[in-house]
Parts: C-alpha cells; structure tokens; sequence
C-alpha cells in the first residue's frame, strides 16, 4: 500500500471571499479598492471575461490590463511587460506566460472563481511561488463552491480560511490617504502644466471660491471613490453560518467502498491509517470500518466522501479506483 501521495504544501497565506454569483465584478473591485497600490495578477476562466472584465474596470479607471492567448504576440509582450513596469497595478489573465522575466514578486493573486479544475489552482500557485514571491492568494466563491476549496484545503495541507470583504469606510480613507499621498508628490514634483490646464485653471478660479472648484472637480472625477452609496452590498448571504461549517460540513454521512481487505494483511487501525496518509483527514473522521477478505466499508461525512473520492480517483492505476460509493441500501447513513 505505498502512498502515492497528491498532497502538496502552498506556502503564501490563503483565504477567500464569500460572494453572489451575481456581484462577481463588484467583488473584483471590492479586492482591487483594498489592495490598491499594490501589485495583483487576476486569473479569469476565459478569455472573454479577461476581456469583459479589464475593459469594465478600466472605464472605471482601475489600471488593469488584459493578457491571453487570443492576443499577438507582440500585443501580449506589450501588455506583460507594461505591467512589469508598474504602468498597471494588475493583470488579468487566463494561464501563466512562459517567461516572467524581471517581475519578482506580486502582493496579491487572486482567482475570480474557482478553477473547475482544483489542480489547477495548485499548479498555478506552486509555479508562481518557483518563480518570484507572492504575498497572499485569495479568491471568490459562491456557497455552491465551498466543496472545491475543501478539496483544495486537503490536498495542500493548508489553511484556506473566509475574509471578509474590507469596509467600505475603509476603502474610502485609504482612496483619500492615496488620493493626499500623489498630491503631495505632485508639488514636490517638476511637472509642467500644459498651457490649456493652465487658463482652465485660472477661470474656474475666477468664477468662484477655491473650495468651490476643488468640490466640483472631486465629484466629477471621484464619485464612485468617495460615495458610500457607490458601493455595492456584498455582505455574504449567510452571515450567521460558521465557516468551519461551510468548508466542512457533515451533513448526513457516506458509505464508501474500498477494494483493501484482510488479505492485505490490514486490520482497522491499519486501514484508517493509510485512509488518513492518503488523504490527510483526521482519522477521527472515518468510522464504522467493517472489513472482509478483499474489500472493506467505512463511513464518512458527505463532503469529506467527496474529498476522498476525489483523491482516489486521481491515483487510480488501472480502469477503476480502488474507493467508490457503496452501493445499495446502506450506501447512506444518517447522522
């Protein structure tokens, strides 16, 4: 029974964002307000929605730019190299390019939505980490996905808890500090007006009081930044529901069949210990383990059966994983 173990440990902190289907974009610049400033790569699941996305954020004015495969060659090399540079805080891609060449860390990378392939979450994150640094991984999940990220938490031996999105009041003092900050740099600065900025400058000036012009250029160029009814709700849907809970729940419990039995020389504690090897679940979670010559049961949680099925149908050697659902009447135990 050597292992052929899937479990691989990501080493940046990770956590995700409980969001509505519907509120998805919302959420993205819910993510990009908070981490302004910072360096963030978006992994969007088509290139049509790196697209859709990076053009709605841009006329937003979040300095995003789009890189994917439907792109020439030359357009890509311009977009990653641009974002290299800083001219943009983030990117937006479907996969990874081949060459990072001088980018050497990002502060944050966060997924839009969970790749319906949970490996390649995995491989993504160990790919960036072999490259450069990164600080934080987080993504956006609907409640009908808590079942992947579990998967996900097993797999890598990782924490991947619930954060909450940043308050809106504090967005906006960051968006003020931020907004302070680059003026302040504007007046140590040498940068020369144009002539045309400057005599609009001069009338406004000498239409009203100067307070007057700065409220009325603030509201038309930072509405959506200083507003708080700007900002759309994104309180999750379930607030009073423990995420331990979410990411774990028992639910009513699963029968599962395991091609292992006496004549492999396993007892019990044997086969939860190599259940618990390959799975990295706690032992305490499997139960009612009944063994015969060639086969044994035992019984899980519902989403814990997931995990494990999962798993065992990756290392599946032959046509068949040696882990399936029991079959018949017994295959459901309630709780």
């Amino acid at each position: 029974m050597a292992s052929d173990s899937l479990v691989t440990t990501i080493q940046s902190p990770q956590h995700f964002y409980e969001i509505n289907s519907a509120n998805r974009f919302d959420a993205i610049c819910r993510v990009m307000d908070e981490y302004q400033g910072k360096v963030v790569l978006i992994f969007c699941r088509t290139k049509k929605d790196v697209d859709h996305i990076a053009d709605k954020m841009q006329l937003l004015n979040y300095n995003v730019i789009g890189y994917h495969g439907d792109l020439t060659p030359a357009a890509r090399s311009k977009s990653f190299k641009s974002f290299i540079n800083g001219q943009y805080q983030a990117i937006l891609l479907t996969d990874l390019p081949t060459v990072f060449d001088e980018l050497k860390h990002i502060d944050l990378v966060l997924f839009s939505a969970v790749p319906q392939d949970p490996d390649s979450y995995i491989q993504r994150i160990l790919r960036l980490e072999s490259e450069l640094k990164v600080g934080e991984v987080a993504t956006l999940i609907h409640s009908s996905e808590f079942k992947k990220i579990a998967f996900i938490k097993r797999v890598t031996k990782s924490e991947i808890n619930e954060k909450p999105f940043l308050d809106v009041d504090e967005i906006i003092e960051q968006k003020k500090a931020a907004l302070l900050e680059s003026f302040d740099v504007y007046l140590d600065s040498d940068i020369k007006t144009s002539d045309i900025i400057d005599q609009l400058s001069n009338d406004l000036i000498s239409k009203c009081e100067p307070s007057q012009v700065i409220s009325f250029l603030l509201t038309k160029g930072f509405y959506r930044d200083f507003v708080k009814q700007s900002y759309s709700n994104l309180s999750s849907t379930k607030k009073n529901k423990n995420v331990s809970t979410k990411l774990e729940d028992l639910g009513n419990n699963e029968r599962l069949f395991i091609a292992i039995g006496k004549a492999d020389g396993i007892n019990e504690e044997t086969l939860v210990e190599f259940l618990v090897k390959e799975t990295n679940i706690p032992n305490d979670v499997f139960s009612q383990v009944k063994l015969f010559d060639t086969f044994s049961f035992f019984v899980v949680p519902n989403e814990e059966a997931e995990i494990v099925l999962e798993i065992f149908r990756r290392k599946k050697r032959g046509k068949r994983s040696i882990v399936e659902r029991a079959k018949g009447k017994d295959s459901k135990k309630k709780n």
